[in-house]
């Protein structure tokens, strides 16, 4: 891989302010770095996992250490002009509750007190064909969920010997089997955003009082002994009261299966920006 152009290219991504065009940047550099040579680099075929591991390897070994936190991120690349392939596709975009065109793009990124790095990606690809047996119309959709790329990349980062504590995620990561899947394979503590619709008992309570996270009234500021129907370890819950920028006041719901963590500190790392 051209590390030269790598570099000079991403500066000028990180740089942009705006929608980022190959000719800006032949503007900016006085024709050194053309459209058609940056053309040719993004279409090398170079950019892929184990290039971009081997990229930001050094960079993580001087940061990491076993408090850090690794957060997932899921992000749609608008592409409403693009003709729909099997990368650009309809998705939904649950910032906007509606379905966008655009490239779904999942991402790790790295995070300690003093440092923050991308360390894994997926690109969610709908190259398989299904059919809805009700009204006989086809669609496309990716051969894996979201929710199985998650745990590969976590799987990725095992097997990449990557030291952390936390996996933090918001609600549409917080399925029972991600929970299992980071508290007994790989024995890792997490702090995630749910949905109000879970249902929840006390510990200790028996299993009739299961109920909605929503028909119960938390309080702010405290953190609550739970458990997820389905999920056999104890969960630790707080509510979070804030105001969105309309100015309404909004809900958050946080769980964790770390005992030892404290109200403001799950509050901290979960809203990790």
């Amino acid at each position: 891989m051209n590390k030269d152009y790598l570099n000079i290219y991403a500066n000028f991504l990180i740089a942009s302010s705006k929608y980022a065009h190959s000719t800006d940047l032949q503007k900016i550099t006085e024709d050194r770095y053309s459209k058609d040579k940056i053309y040719r680099f993004l279409s090398s075929g170079e950019f892929c996992e184990k290039n971009f591991w081997l990229t930001i390897k050094p960079i993580l070994k001087s940061i990491q250490n076993n408090n850090a936190c690794i957060s997932v991120d899921d992000t749609i690349i608008e592409k409403p002009h693009t003709k729909e392939n099997d990368v650009v596709s309809y998705c939904y975009d649950h910032t906007k509750s509606k379905c966008v065109k655009g490239v779904n793009l999942l991402s790790v990124t790295y995070k300690t007190s003093e440092a923050s790095l991308p360390i894994n990606y997926r690109v969610i690809r709908k190259n398989k064909i299904s059919t809805d047996h009700d009204t006989n119309k086809t669609k496309k959709k990716s051969a894996l969920t979201k929710n199985q790329h998650f745990r590969n990349m976590l799987k990725t980062i095992k097997g990449n010997k990557i030291k952390y504590r936390y996996v933090l995620a918001d609600s549409w990561f917080s399925s029972n089997e991600n929970f299992k899947y980071i508290h007994n394979d790989l024995d890792k503590c997490f702090v995630f955003a749910v949905r109000s619709n879970r249902l929840f008992k006390f510990t200790g309570e028996d299993d009739s009082q299961y109920r909605k996270l929503s028909s119960f009234d938390f309080l702010p500021e405290t953190a609550y002994a739970i458990e997820f129907k389905g999920v056999s370890f104890p969960l630790y819950l707080s509510k979070q009261v804030f105001k969105n920028e309309d100015g309404k006041e909004a809900v958050l719901h946080l769980v964790t299966n770390d005992e030892y963590l404290s109200y403001d500190n799950m509050v901290k790392i979960g809203l990790t920006p």
